[in-house]
């Protein structure tokens, strides 16, 4: 630009600029843009007028149209227009059709893997499985058991056995699984018939039949509070001074199953077993006991949800062991988090 000019702008739709020594307005005749700025060039600009590009080819559509009803009978223009348009219309229909083909298409390719992904997930022992069962041990409100029964499609064809020693928990899932196939236990999972007691963790995160893994799931409130930030429990209530001290709240009694007594009893090794262990701890002596018992072969696939670190007496090391042992009897394995 001439003698430094800057600001480019529009006035009725004309470019101008604005000298910077002078502050003088001065009109451009025509804008010329080079290199890479081509491309962000969204309008034409004419001698004496800028118009858009729509603007241009609306005209110019116009001009023909006009230029051949001049020179064509009505009856033939309307004719004309009677076929563009149905031509349009088929278009349009044609294009939904073709969308709604892929995305049917589309859908069915997905229940086809969906299928095969099912297949493959539950690999048939023999011909002779009679029930496919999964047990889901220490089901809390229940995440779990959604996410397994949409991932191996658990149908009417399935038997679900849900144990949840919490009341609170209990009592939810009483009331957000009403399928007659799931069966929903006020029991703790342990290596004995009976009662044991059973310490439920502050925030209700964590619970479980051994006090110190209780009192270290809820360490995380545990800090929240002492930390001085809002929550449920205050300097004023006793609580916190328990809670500040590190004690668990009071023992409940619950009722306790022996896993590997319950397999024994109630299946065998033609079912499909899938269990999911997140008991808090007590994952290790109900393994060892299912080991011993021979019963951990009833199972097909279990997901184990390892709390070493809740336990005095257990390690990375014992934990391995264990994985090492159900991996040996031909159980599939799979982290539980």
């Amino acid at each position: 630009m001439r003698f430094w000019a800057k600001k480019i702008f529009w006035i009725n739709k004309l470019p101008y600029c604005e000298l910077i020594e002078s502050n003088k307005k001065i009109k451009f005749n025509a804008l010329h843009f080079q290199g890479s700025n081509k491309k962000y060039i969204k309008k034409i600009y004419y001698h004496k007028q800028a118009v858009s590009i729509s603007e241009v080819i609306i005209n110019f559509y116009k001009r023909i149209k006009n230029k051949i009803k001049k020179i064509m009978p009505n009856f033939l223009w309307d004719a004309i227009k009677k076929i563009a348009y149905f031509f349009i219309r088929l278009k349009n229909l044609v294009i939904a059709r073709h969308n709604a083909f892929k995305k049917r298409g589309l859908h069915k390719t997905r229940l086809r893997q969906n299928k095969i992904r099912r297949a493959n997930l539950i690999p048939e022992k023999n011909l002779k499985i009679t029930k496919k069962v999964f047990l889901d041990c220490g089901t809390h409100e229940g995440e779990g058991l959604q996410y397994f029964i949409n991932l191996y499609d658990m149908n009417d064809s399935w038997t679900i056995y849900t144990f949840e020693p919490n009341k609170i928990h209990y009592q939810l899932l009483e009331n957000k699984f009403k399928q007659k196939n799931i069966k929903i236990f006020h029991n703790a999972v342990w290596i004995s018939d009976g009662f044991i007691d059973f310490f439920p963790s502050w925030d209700n995160s964590g619970s479980s039949i051994f006090a110190d893994a209780a009192e270290l799931a809820g360490a995380t409130l545990r800090k929240r509070l002492i930390g001085g930030l809002k929550g449920p429990i205050t300097e004023k209530n006793e609580e916190y001074i328990i809670y500040k001290e590190k004690k668990p709240l009071p023992a409940n009694k619950v009722k306790c199953i022996d896993l590997s007594s319950f397999l024994k009893n109630n299946f065998d090794r033609n079912d499909y077993i899938i269990i999911k262990l997140d008991i808090e701890g007590a994952e290790y002596e109900v393994l060892r006991k299912m080991k011993k018992d021979g019963t951990l072969s009833y199972v097909d696939e279990i997901y184990i949800e390892f709390h070493d670190r809740f336990m005095e007496n257990e390690n990375d090391k014992t934990t391995q062991q264990i994985i090492e042992g159900v991996k040996k009897l031909g159980v599939k394995f799979n982290q539980w988090d």
